[in-house]
């Protein structure tokens, strides 16, 4: 009787090493799944924030050439660096008083938001 316990046993305990070993592996394969996955949606954001940071940047460089084409800021730059230190507010309200088709309504609102108004255009309409 005590060698067919001890066979019970023997068996038993290796079931038991048997299922330890299949939830360890196990265990480990779901979370390197897991981590996959995680890896791969943070490499798909990581890419759509380049992209998007990219389109921003062009985006800023059209606007930054809009300007520099403007003959009122080249005028006005041009009378700001003949005044000197002198009447800088005067160059920059006679700039801000001329209507400027650069202005993009899309960004009323982010002036609005830094506490500013947007220019005021005559027989333009400001959207809310």
């Amino acid at each position: 009787m005590s060698i067919n316990f001890d066979r019970t046993r023997l068996a038993l305990l290796l079931v038991l090493f048997a299922l330890l070993g299949i939830g360890i592996w196990a265990y480990r394969g779901v979370g390197d799944s897991l981590r996959e996955i995680r890896a791969t949606g943070m490499q798909t954001l990581l890419n759509t924030q380049v992209g998007t940071l990219g389109q921003w940047i062009a985006e800023r460089r059209r606007e930054a050439e809009q300007l520099a084409a403007a003959p009122e800021l080249s005028a006005a730059i041009d009378r700001l660096a003949a005044d000197g230190e002198g009447d800088r507010a005067r160059v920059v309200a006679g700039f801000s008083a001329r209507p400027r088709p650069w202005a993009l309504p899309r960004r009323w609102s982010s002036i609005r938001a830094a506490g500013c108004s947007p220019p005021a255009m005559p027989g333009a309409q400001v959207a809310m």
